[in-house]
């Protein structure tokens, strides 16, 4: 029932490369109980040290200030905050810290998003449980992606800018271009023309079909 995951920095992977056996603090991050306690017997097997687990962004929140780590272990989609603003903030306020994305979405559109914020891997969670081992132990430069995520990537640009992804997150949300505008410090219009380079880059013709795009990528969903 497992994933595949990755320790430090940015892009193409090589099979040629050695992970590291190195024992890592890992914070686990997942709404899900016995997901969490399977993982963390998994890397404690390989003498790693789970050193707190959390079920919610919120929750983590609280942990990250409070609890040292080498590498976050978190699921994409968590009660307590949308991936990509909850990943965004995480890397702004804990630079040093290696962050390994679970995700059960198929979505190139997030992973685009989650590779521009500097994540140390993706690892989808219909993937291979050796894959999460991997990634913890990774010790490269460029972030660890399973061949079925890399090839995806190597030949799509990304879709949405970093800005249009935040504003499209706030639109899933029910916000107005007005509320949007106040969470992101822009004025309304700005917000506007934003939205539609949106609508016109997803090739939706209104808000209800672009909601609808989404809701079946299941990219918000917690």
């Amino acid at each position: 029932m497992y994933l595949s995951v990755k320790h430090r920095i940015m892009f193409p992977l090589s099979s040629t490369q050695t992970p590291s056996n190195s024992m890592k603090r890992i914070i686990i991050a997942d709404d899900h109980a016995i997901f969490r306690r399977g993982l963390t017997d998994l890397l404690e097997d390989k003498g790693h040290q789970v050193v707190a687990t959390a079920d919610s962004y919120t929750s983590l929140e609280t942990i990250l200030s409070d609890i040292e780590a080498d590498i976050l272990l978190c699921d994409c989609r968590m009660p307590g905050d949308m991936p990509v603003n909850a990943i965004r903030k995480i890397k702004k306020e804990h630079a040093d810290l290696s962050v390994i994305t679970l995700t059960g979405v198929n979505s190139l559109l997030l992973y685009h998003q989650l590779l521009s914020l500097g994540v140390n891997a993706i690892c989808p969670k219909a993937g291979d449980i050796d894959q999460v081992i991997k990634a913890v132990e990774w010790e490269q430069s460029n972030p660890y992606l399973p061949e079925s995520i890399r090839s995806a990537l190597e030949d799509k640009e990304q879709i949405l800018t970093e800005k249009e992804f935040q504003v499209l997150e706030l639109i899933s949300l029910g916000l107005s271009n007005t509320q949007i505008a106040t969470e992101l410090g822009n004025s309304p219009n700005t917000i506007n023309v934003h939205r539609t380079r949106i609508m016109e880059k997803l090739h939706v013709g209104n808000v209800v079909e672009l909601i609808n795009e989404v809701n079946k990528a299941g990219i918000f969903e917690s």
